[in-house]
């Protein structure tokens, strides 16, 4: 499966797994661990950028991506499964 088979153009996002994925959900995550990953905890990037992934983990969990993709880092998993001891980390 290709990208534009998942998204046509013109589709922002689609339903799975019983929950609404927005297009660049995967991509907004992985921005913000690298912006976590760069600053400094008490920042307001930081803090943004964690908010961030508190609103768009569901949506990951949802697509699978803990399913298929691992965490390598420890302080990543424990900010992650604060905030949804659910995922399978």
């Amino acid at each position: 499966m290709k990208p534009q088979d998942l998204f046509p153009d013109g589709l922002e996002g689609l339903v799975m797994n019983g929950q609404y994925v927005r297009k660049g959900s995967v991509g907004s995550f992985i921005h913000n661990v690298m912006v976590m990953e760069k600053t400094n905890p008490d920042s307001s990037e930081y803090k943004e950028a964690l908010t961030d992934i508190a609103e768009i983990l569901p949506n990951l969990k949802h697509l699978n991506v803990f399913e298929v993709f691992t965490v390598k880092s420890e302080s990543l998993k424990k900010i992650l499964l604060e905030i949804n001891p659910d995922l399978p980390l």
